[in-house]
This record gives structure tokens, C-alpha cells and sequence, in this order.
């Protein structure tokens, strides 16, 4: 597209020698390459933004009106602010191109029209004929939830592989001490020792099976294995909880509600597997209150692919520094807490397909929502050429 000034003062003076049929064609071609554009910038990933000098839209592709939410076509000569009320991203933006010294590079969480983490690239231009900025926009929330997922993932795998190890040196002598112990056993028999020695060996040999037995549900509770899984209906696995935990609710006077989506469908699932995941973060829920007025809630609901159990408390909350931890190994806020049990939740929703995410602020209460996906058996294959 002509963008020469000097150019254009000719082509207008010469405007009455010039064929008219030439001057059609000259501005349908125009008009097709500004199109032409348009579709390009369009049909990519990212939002594009172009403000002039003045801070005013010039340009908005689809996919920056689809990031921000901007539904008006009216958009050209507005200030930004007239048309997105994000404060967030309007706070990235520098208020004057001149302030502008090179390219800024930044990720930014925006809430409008919904929470997403988002990559913004600002450039500055200026051409001698016009100044201004482009902004390049990517929404990177899916990205950065793989990233996070892989991460939890490898981690959780080195973190079985190491309490393997450790439970298999933990394991051999507690087998050299029972067989100790059984060896003392007879000779006491033999001998006209007290019952009181008997007592004592008893209590040790029954202390040293518990033991083992904390071992091996804890290398249970790791292990990544391909548990099978059964068609399932969320929610009488929920109602069935509800059932066992209620008395603990009483006891603590919270306030525990229930509600059910009825049309939930079975979904392909491990019920021991999702029993532990729901307890675990339930028992979290009720630790966490530590006031007189306790209120836990948990619900159901479908969507489209998933099925979602939403979990709230009204307790202590989460800062956000400690929610990058919260999934770690061994980190926990409680004093007597082994910091196991949401690093279990993440393996047990990781191995069903499923996402876990966690909201709230410190002193604000938590949300946990699960998803689960909505599976029933395996695709039938259809035979080649058949419809």
C-alpha cells in the first residue's frame, strides 16, 4: 500500500489526466490489499493492537478482541480504556509512546472476561509518516498449566522413586528386628523369665508390624500404577463420604452442604482411588477451620467433557506464596502434617486424566475444583469406509 506522501500530492494534482478506469482500479486495489491484511492479521494466534502517537486504537485484530472481550466494531480513533475495563492489562500499557524506549516483554494476569495469564510484547514504531505502538498479545494459561502439570508430574515420579528406596532400607531392618525378637521370644520361653518380658517383646513385635504396615500403604499411596478403572456415578461415591464424615462435622459443629447435579453421568473411574482424593482434601478443609463458625461445602456439577466437584471451606486460606508450594513434597502448614496428602490428590486426578486447581486468599476460605473427565467405555473403531 502507498504510504509516500509525495506520492499521493502528485497523484491528486494529476487527478483530472489521469484515465478514470486507472483511478478505479488504483483504489479497488487498495481496498483489496488493506482486506487482504486485515484477513491475515485475523486468522493468527495473536492479538494484534496498533495505537498511535496519541494513545488511540488504529487497529484490533479477532484474536485481541477475543482475549480482552471487546464486542464493538466501533473501536477505531477510542482510547483503550473506552473500550476494555481491565485494569491490569490498562495498567501495562504505557500512557505515551514517547515514554517508550524499546520493546517490553511481560506476562500479566487479566480477569476480564475471564482469568487468564497472558504474554504481552510492546513495540514502538515510527516511520517519519506516523508513530506509535503495536501490542502483541498470546494467551499463555494453557501453556503455562502444561508446564505446571509436567513439573508436578516428574516430581511426584522422583518423589515415589526416592520413598521407594527409602521404605526398602526403612523395611530391612525392621525385618532383622523381628527375627531378633522372635529369636528372644523362644529363649524367654525356655527360660523362667517373667511375663512382663513378654509384654515388652509383644508390644515391640505388634509395633514393628503396624510399621510395615505404614510403609507399605505409603508406597501404595505413591506408586503410579494402572489401577482399573470402573463406569462410576461421582456422585453416590460423594453421598457415601458425606455418610462416613458427617459425624466428624458434628463433632467440630461446622456446617457441612450438599448439592448434587442429578443428571451426572458414570464416568470410567477408580472408586478407591477418587474416595482418598476427596477425603484427603475434605480432612484438609476441616483443619483449616479454626474459628466457631465452620462451613464446608461440596457440589457437583457437568460440563461439557468434565465432571466438576467443587469443595469450599470458610478457613484460614492460602497466601499466594504458599500456593506455589502447596503440591511439594512434605510441605505442609500444620506442625504434625506429613505434607502427603495433595501431593497424593495431584497423582490420583494426574492418573485419571483430570485437572486440580485451587482458589482463595489468606484468610478468605478455599475452592478446590476437581474435573474429572466424562469417559465411558473405549471408541469402537469403525471398519474402513464404513459411516
Amino acid at each position: 500500500m502507498a504510504k509516500n506522501p509525495k506520492f499521493i500530492n502528485k497523484f491528486i494534482q494529476n487527478l483530472d489526466k489521469i484515465d478514470r478506469l486507472d483511478v478505479e482500479k488504483y483504489f479497488i486495489n487498495l481496498s483489496r490489499e488493506k482486506g487482504f491484511l486485515e484477513s491475515i492479521f485475523n486468522s493468527i494466534n495473536e492479538g494484534i493492537i496498533v495505537l498511535s502517537d496519541k494513545g488511540t486504537v488504529v487497529f484490533l485484530n479477532s484474536e485481541a478482541k477475543s482475549i480482552l472481550g471487546i464486542f464493538s466494531e466501533e473501536y477505531k480513533g477510542k482510547y483503550l480504556r473506552d473500550i476494555t475495563q481491565d485494569e491490569s492489562f490498562l495498567a501495562s500499557i504505557p500512557a505515551n509512546v514517547k515514554t517508550l524506549y524499546g520493546i517490553i516483554d511481560r506476562e500479566i494476569t487479566i480477569n476480564h472476561p475471564r482469568k487468564s495469564l497472558i504474554n504481552i510484547n510492546i513495540i514502538p514504531f515510527d516511520d517519519n509518516n506516523s508513530a506509535g505502538m503495536v501490542i502483541v498479545l498470546k494467551d499463555i494459561t494453557a501453556k503455562k498449566k502444561l508446564e505446571e502439570d509436567t513439573k508436578q508430574s516428574k516430581l511426584v515420579e522422583t518423589f515415589s522413586h526416592l520413598a521407594a528406596g527409602i521404605a526398602h532400607e526403612i523395611g530391612n531392618p525392621l525385618n532383622s528386628l523381628n527375627i531378633h525378637l522372635q529369636l528372644i521370644d523362644r529363649k524367654n520361653k525356655k527360660s523362667k523369665a517373667g511375663e512382663k518380658v513378654n509384654e515388652h517383646i509383644a508390644i515391640c513385635r505388634s509395633e514393628i508390624k503396624r510399621l510395615d504396615e505404614i510403609i507399605n500403604k505409603f508406597l501404595l499411596a505413591l506408586r503410579s500404577s494402572k489401577k482399573p478403572m470402573e463406569k462410576k456415578n461421582i456422585n453416590k461415591i460423594v453421598s457415601s463420604i458425606v455418610k462416613l464424615m458427617q459425624p466428624e462435622f458434628n463433632s467440630k459443629k461446622i456446617t457441612f452442604t450438599v448439592s448434587l447435579n442429578k443428571n451426572l453421568p458414570d464416568t470410567l473411574l477408580n472408586e478407591g482411588e477418587i474416595k482418598q482424593l476427596i477425603i484427603n482434601i475434605l480432612k484438609n478443609a476441616v483443619q483449616s477451620i479454626n474459628h466457631s463458625r465452620g462451613e464446608i461445602s461440596i457440589s457437583t456439577l457437568q460440563e461439557p467433557y468434565y465432571i466438576l466437584i467443587n469443595i469450599k471451606d470458610n478457613g484460614s486460606g492460602i497466601s499466594d506464596n504458599i500456593k506455589q508450594k502447596i503440591f511439594e513434597p512434605f510441605f505442609s502448614t500444620k506442625e504434625s502434617g506429613a505434607g502427603l496428602g495433595l501431593l497424593i490428590a495431584s497423582r490420583i486426578v494426574s492418573e485419571h486424566k483430570g485437572t486440580l486447581e485451587l482458589e482463595g486468599n489468606e484468610n478468605n476460605g478455599t475452592l478446590i475444583k476437581i474435573r474429572i473427565p466424562i469417559k465411558t467405555d473405549e471408541l469402537r473403531l469403525l471398519p474402513q469406509g464404513e459411516k
